[in-house]
């Protein structure tokens, strides 16, 4: 089955279009400066507020939306003691000394997490994510030795972007007040590779559904979406919680971390496949270099 690759730019436009299409307003430009998820509005930075029935946040790990929530309900604490920092560069596959025409994961660069490069039609996408708590200021460094490991010159020149990533801090209850929470700001994401697009897209279905199931805005949308997600995925963040346990824990022992890379990615041959379109446990991985 081929493994396709979109970018985020086309995919993001293309969803915000179908969006307008089927009647939403887009304002281009504003920003989301405040969130009163009880009163159900958003403050822009215009100083415009803008009211509705239900408020969805969908504006990612650094979301405006949850951290107007109160203590009880978000605890930031909890939030950065498991949020990752993802640093991730495009090269012309003339930068690199080996040919890369499948996606491929590595282990051992980064502690509790991983480093991948990913083949493009004329270009690669060398990344690397981890816990910030267990690399703290090491990034950088970190990601150097692993381009320095794929044979990159002009090191000094490569300047990769960072953005973070939910890493095992999903809220129990991602709904408050008027508003819901999907995706990254939710904190929707696995804890073994930080796949998050499955359940950004799963999340807003949901969501669609609590809030307009049987054709008109319910009233116990915010309790419906909660049970909903708790039934459809929170059980798959809670397995990727217990494998990638397994597998950082042991990463550092040198029989047991490799036994447990291989029994829970799987090896076979040289090559690395990984399918993860669907959403787990549709995770398929052969082989890791």
């Amino acid at each position: 089955m081929p493994f396709t690759f979109v970018r985020r730019a086309t995919f993001d436009t293309l969803l915000l279009n179908l969006a307008e299409k089927e009647g939403a307003s887009v304002l281009v430009g504003n920003v989301v400066a405040a969130c009163d998820p009880q009163r159900g509005t958003v403050t822009m930075t215009t100083g415009q507020v803008i009211k509705a029935l239900y408020i969805i946040g969908a504006d990612g790990a650094n979301s405006v939306v949850r951290r107007s929530y109160p203590e009880n309900v978000y605890s930031e604490e909890n939030w950065k003691s498991k949020l990752a920092t993802g640093l991730e560069v495009v090269l012309s596959r003339s930068e690199l000394t080996m040919d890369i025409d499948q996606p491929n994961i590595y282990f051992g660069f980064v502690r509790h997490g991983y480093s991948w490069v990913f083949p493009r039609k004329d270009e690669v996408t060398v990344g690397m994510g981890g816990l910030n708590c267990e690399n703290r200021g090491a990034f950088a460094r970190l990601f150097t030795d692993f381009l320095s490991s794929l044979g990159c010159p002009n090191l000094p020149h490569i300047r990769p972007r960072a953005h973070p990533i939910p890493y095992g801090n999903y809220l129990e209850v991602p709904a408050f007040g008027r508003s819901l929470l999907i995706g990254d700001a939710a904190g929707f994401a696995d804890s073994l590779l930080s796949e998050g697009l499955f359940y950004a897209i799963r999340s807003a279905e949901l969501v669609a559904k609590a809030i307009v199931g049987n054709g008109k805005p319910r009233t116990l949308a915010v309790e419906t979406y909660v049970e909903l997600q708790r039934k459809e995925i929170r059980p798959h963040l809670e397995y990727w919680d217990e494998k990638a346990n397994i597998l950082f824990s042991g990463m550092s022992i040198p029989v047991i971390g490799p036994l447990a890379a291989r029994l829970i990615i799987g090896r076979k041959k040289k090559k690395l496949f990984a399918r993860i379109s669907k959403g787990p446990p549709a995770y398929r991985i052969s082989g890791a270099h």
